[in-house]
This record gives structure tokens, C-alpha cells and sequence, in this order.
């Protein structure tokens, strides 16, 4: 979809990516994931790109706080999200069938949406982007994915149509969701 979108903006569009990791942080138990945030610095560092999108999920980003301290500046999670974004930034210039079983909605999201992983997540990619400053730029699918009626997320839509995969990756569905946000996005890049 980012192809789609901005291909008219593109004359080199470049691509990194490491199966089951994160470009801002790992897991602790995901030692190989730890050796390839170095892998992402040195792709952007080779690349050197005008612009850099950075699609990541929230698993790595929104493990629990250690020892429920959510003080952001002695959080590890945190503090190599910053890492990882300040060996980014000198590099570019800007970057950016259940319900016809008659199962009731509630009991569906209660099953497949992890709110306090996301809330974390969301906590510190925030924290991390407005101190990255003017470089980083949140791209944000929130609005369209929250219902302020029902205070929740909707990982589905109103037919029971997913709008992300079991891995967590938008669904085809989803990616028609979010396209007027890289629509609007790729038209203001200059």
C-alpha cells in the first residue's frame, strides 16, 4: 500500500526487514531480534534516505514494565526504543465465522485485542517520537480503529470483517482502512 500510495513521490524506494522483529526494540528473550536492531541502523545508515517509515507492531515495544515502574527514563524497553531511534535519525531527513455462531462481539474482542500491550506500546512510542522532535512524525491508526461509544478498539468491522491478521499485520481489509492516511501522507512529502 505504501508503493501505491507514494509511488509518484518515489524514484528509489528501499526496504528492510527481519521476520518476527521490530526496528525499535526486542523482546528480552529474543536474543536474535537484539542482533538485528543493529541490522536496521546500518540498513539506514547504507540507505540513507530522504524519508523512512518505520512499520512496526507492539509486542516488543509493549512488554510489561519491570518491577511496575513506569518511569519512562529507567524503562529499558523505552530507553532502546531511544536508542535505536537516535542511531536512526542523523541518517534521514524525516521520519515517519464467530459471529454467525451467534458469539457476542464483547466476548470476540475480549479474546483478541490486548489493550495493556498496546496502551504501553502507544506510551512509549509517543515518549520516543516527541522526543525525537521534528525528525519522527507518528502515524497514527487510533482514530480510525477506537470507538469512543464503546471505549474500545475494533479489530473488526461491523460485517465480523478482520482488519488485521493473526500475526498482527493489517489484513487486506485493514490496509483499505489506513490508505487515506498514507494517501494524505505521500501528498504532503516534498
Amino acid at each position: 500500500m505504501f508503493l501505491q500510495e507514494c509511488r509518484h513521490r518515489a524514484y528509489n524506494v528501499t526496504m528492510y526487514s527481519e521476520c518476527g522483529c521490530e526496528p525499535l526494540a526486542a523482546l528480552p528473550d529474543e536474543d536474535h531480534c537484539k542482533r538485528h536492531l543493529l541490522d536496521f541502523v546500518d540498513f539506514l545508515e547504507s540507505a540513507k534516505p530522504d524519508y523512512a517509515f518505520i512499520f512496526t507492531r507492539f509486542f516488543a515495544t509493549g512488554s510489561p514494565f519491570e518491577n511496575n515502574d513506569t518511569d519512562l527514563e529507567t524503562d529499558s524497553t523505552y530507553k532502546e526504543m531511544i536508542t535505536q531511534i537516535d542511531q536512526f535519525t542523523p541518517h534521514i531527513k524525516k521520519m515517519a465465522k464467530d459471529l454467525k455462531n451467534g458469539r457476542k462481539l464483547e466476548e470476540i474482542y475480549r479474546e483478541i485485542v490486548q489493550v495493556d500491550t498496546y496502551k504501553l506500546a502507544r506510551f512509549r512510542t509517543e515518549s520516543m517520537v516527541k522526543k525525537c522532535g521534528s525528525k519522527c512524525e507518528l502515524i497514527d491508526y487510533e482514530p480510525l480503529l477506537f470507538n469512543q461509544t464503546a471505549n474500545r478498539f475494533e479489530f473488526f468491522d461491523s460485517k465480523g470483517f478482520l482488519y488485521f491478521t493473526g500475526a498482527n499485520h493489517l489484513s487486506a481489509h485493514g490496509m483499505e482502512l489506513v490508505r487515506p492516511i498514507f494517501s494524505e501522507l505521500c501528498n504532503k512529502l516534498s
